[in-house]
């Protein structure tokens, strides 16, 4: 693998863009493949209104725990802000 190209932001010099060349994802593809057919195949056990309502789920879940999670490290934060004091 050789090294990617500079691709650094103008506006934040920190910044610095990764981009994939898709040839590089080709060796991938097939160690992926078997998944996919896989989620495929699960899927088409589901209509559509049962597929979206998995998917609602799954939102749902996910903010729940972006959130509970902010609310733990907020938490943290304040305990061990504490214990310096």
């Amino acid at each position: 693998m050789g090294k990617a190209p500079p691709n650094n932001d103008a506006e934040d010099r920190r910044k610095v863009f990764v981009r994939v060349r898709p040839a590089s994802l080709a060796p991938l593809i097939p160690r992926y493949e078997a998944m996919g057919k896989a989620y495929m195949a699960l899927a088409k056990e589901y209509g559509d209104n049962e597929l979206r309502l998995i998917c609602e789920y799954l939102e749902k879940t996910s903010e729940v725990t972006e959130r509970e999670l902010a609310n733990l490290i907020t938490a943290n934060r304040s305990r061990a802000g504490k214990s310096e004091v």
